[in-house]
């Protein structure tokens, strides 16, 4: 059973693995494009701003601002901008006092002092790099460049650090601080940032390649000097640190909640008070307790000073430049570090969907269950992509694999359109013969339930013969009887399909239709009936004798039964029919030629009139066991709808049926009696002879004490 059921798909793998090669070539070319990396961005924000369980960054890195307040104040007392650097020493000072762990001058310095009337500009130099010397824990920074034309001041301060992990990006100029001002420093960074492609900036290099040499981004650089024994080298150098493929650390931001920074600021106008307060022995604004074993990072929160960057923070898109330095510091102190899996993966992914599509569209035809399996399917990834970041915090690619099983999606959608459009074209070539455009509109809206291979249905046979015609055939020209039986057969097949059914085929001038199949219906028997009485009506009497008076006309004998039958294609390979075959047919064909006995139109089985919701006025006419069987059957003259009985039709009913009730308890007197009522009525009731011939022989040959009726007939 299994290896038919896999060679009945065969005919799918072939597409299926073409399309399966298209899609991941599409998608590689898709990947090495760009084209959906700003989509992917677009994630990664959505999992670091809502779904970032580690949102606190450390407490010891406080920012000191630059802030519009600041310049304003200063701005007051004569002091424009760029202060003199003799305010950045008394600065300095009050850090030196204070106990910090390090600062970070994240100000460009590579322009020397201005002179100003109550300070010269070497002095001024000259003071800000002693302060910087008594501290010991000053950093600063440098701006790389990749021409020469604007560098600024030599730098000398370079690491050597692990080429491994540095950026392939290479600059040969700098915009640097002053030499003596390098001199003094504990060390000089890079700030340099490279943003993606749209703008936002979320990975950075931590290593820049510099005139032959390496300089470490500025919170990198504290990173190894501060956190890692003061290491510079490659063997101190954290080798479990996560890099993008083009060597690149992806920035985890922290919560921005209402658009407040997640780190501690100060104005740099209060430090610097109270730095001068503390000279002249009074009380600083700021204790110096909150910046004891602190990393102090000063920068510009000024707009004004065009040091405001792009993140990707939530609504919140601008934040200061030097907290994209405290957030990477932040981040490898704390390990808060954004796992990234191998590029390789995306096509991994990518291949599991589309296989996990293509593997559903073909094993499921109900397109429901495909659409189900889909959508589960992507939901689960979707979960384990972010349950993964949240936990763990790896970075699962979602665009290019929700891509790929998007395009497999659509693949075999617009595969399962063409090829549905095909089975409808089949399905309307193989029934529209035989079965109504309303029914075979119902088959194409239920093509999945419908198998053309073959199946088990309940439905009802009807069989029709045309009475005496081969008696009528020789009385005709053979173009005039083809003419006869065309019209005929037209006008029966109208009445027969117009009732939902399948007219299966003519055989001779016989018709055989199946009612309930290839659609199922619930009033199968009830239509059957209907078809049989209305081509009982306008039949019998409308042929015969159009253009010759001595024609009869053609009189129709129906059989109908119902029961469980198997439908579908049968026959050779050089020739199927869609028909119905199984026990229930046979018999609906022998009721057919009973009427010949009873002298009777219509005969129904007993499974019809159960299945017929007593819509119908019959007649029981014998307990029967046909030909071949031994089980007896009850058979029924379908007379008309209900209702319609005239009175004189309604005796003989009652008559008849009386004196069966007679017959089969052995009361012959009472049962002819019964008849002849009846014949009185209806004098040309064959079926009234049968009963009255049996039961004189039965008065002179009582049956057997165990006979119970039954009549076994020998009609084919």
């Amino acid at each position: 059973m299994w290896k038919k059921y896999v060679a009945g798909l065969n005919f799918k793998w072939l597409p299926n693995t073409i399309a399966f090669i298209v899609l991941l070539a599409i998608l590689f070319l898709l990947e090495i494009s760009g084209i959906l990396h700003p989509l992917e961005y677009r994630t990664l924000d959505y999992r670091v701003n809502y779904w970032n369980r580690n949102s606190v960054p450390d407490t010891n890195i406080v920012c000191i601002d630059i802030d519009e307040n600041s310049l304003n104040f200063f701005e007051e007392q004569a002091i424009p901008w760029p202060w003199p650097r003799e305010f950045y020493a008394v600065l300095l000072d009050y850090f030196t006092l204070a106990g910090t762990k390090a600062v970070v001058f994240d100000i460009d310095l590579s322009s020397a002092d201005i002179d100003r009337i109550e300070s010269e500009a070497e002095e001024s130099e000259i003071r800000f790099a002693e302060a910087i010397k008594n501290n010991g824990g000053v950093y600063l920074i440098a701006i790389l460049k990749e021409d020469s034309l604007t560098s600024m001041n030599p730098l000398d301060h370079t690491n050597n650090l692990n080429h491994e992990f540095c950026s392939e990006l290479k600059f040969t100029s700098a915009i640097a601080p002053r030499p003596r001002l390098q001199e003094n420093s504990s060390g000089v960074g890079c700030v340099n940032l490279i943003p993606d492609s749209d703008g936002q900036i979320r990975r950075t290099p931590l290593i820049f390649k510099f005139s032959g040499k390496m300089i470490p981004q500025i919170s990198f650089l504290l990173y190894l000097k501060l956190f890692l024994n003061s290491g510079e080298g490659a063997d101190n150098f954290p080798s479990s640190l996560p890099f993008d493929n083009s060597r690149n650390f992806l920035l985890k931001y922290y919560n921005y909640e209402n658009g407040e920074s997640p780190f501690e600021h100060y104005s740099i106008s209060s430090a610097i008070l109270s730095g001068i307060k503390i000279k002249d022995g009074q009380e600083p604004i700021l204790p110096l307790e909150k910046f004891r074993d602190k990393i102090i990072f000063i920068g510009a929160t000024a707009t004004s000073l065009n040091d405001i960057k792009t993140a990707p923070i939530a609504e919140y898109n601008l934040i200061p430049g030097m907290e994209l330095h405290t957030t990477l510091l932040s981040n490898l102190i704390q390990k808060d570090f954004i796992k990234l899996l191998p590029d390789i993966s995306k096509l991994y992914l990518s291949t599991i969907l589309i296989l996990i599509v293509l593997l559903s569209f073909t094993f499921f035809e109900k397109t429901r269950y495909l659409l189900l399996v889909s959508i589960g399917v992507y939901v689960l990834f979707i979960l384990v992509a972010l349950l993964g970041f949240y936990i763990y915090d790896y970075l699962f690619p979602i665009i290019l694999p929700s891509t790929g099983m998007l395009l497999a999606f659509v693949y075999m959608s617009v595969y399962k359109f063409v090829s549905e459009g095909k089975q409808k074209l089949e399905l309307r070539r193989t029934f529209s013969r035989y079965i109504s455009k309303e029914v075979v509109d119902e088959i194409l809206l239920q093509r999945d339930e419908i198998k053309l291979g073959g199946r088990k249905v309940i439905a009802t046979v009807f069989f029709s013969d045309i009475v005496s015609f081969t008696s009528f055939a020789e009385n005709l020209e053979a173009e005039e009887l083809v003419r006869h039986l065309n019209n005929y057969f037209s006008q029966a097949s109208d009445i027969i399909l117009k009732h939902k059914a399948m007219l299966d085929k003519y055989i001779g001038d016989a018709i055989m239709a199946v009612f309930g199949a290839p659609v199922s219906t619930e009033t199968h028997a009830v239509e059957a009936c209907a078809a049989a009485l209305e081509i009982k009506r306008q039949m019998n009497h409308k042929f015969g004798g159009e253009n010759n008076s001595n024609v009869s006309p053609f009189i129709t004998r129906m059989g109908l039964n119902t029961g469980e039958m198997i439908v579908g294609n049968i026959g050779s390979r050089l020739r199927v029919d869609y028909t119905a075959i199984g026990d229930p047919v046979n018999i609906a064909s022998r009721l057919e030629s009973m009427n010949k006995i009873f002298g009777t139109d219509i005969i129904i089985g007993q499974e019809t009139l159960k299945a017929s919701q007593n819509k119908f006025e019959v007649r029981e006419l014998d307990l029967i066991a046909v030909k071949g069987k031994k089980i007896p059957l009850k058979i029924y003259e379908l007379i008309s709808e209900k209702g319609l009985l005239s009175h004189e039709e309604e005796d003989h009913k009652n008559n008849f049926e009386e004196g069966l009730i007679h017959y089969r308890n052995r009361n012959w007197n009472n049962a002819l009696m019964c008849f002849d009522k009846a014949k009185k009525i209806k004098s040309n009731d064959l079926s009234i002879e049968i009963y009255r011939k049996r039961i004189i022989n039965f008065m002179d040959d009582e049956p057997a004490p165990d006979w119970n009726g039954v009549y076994y007939s020998n009609v084919k």
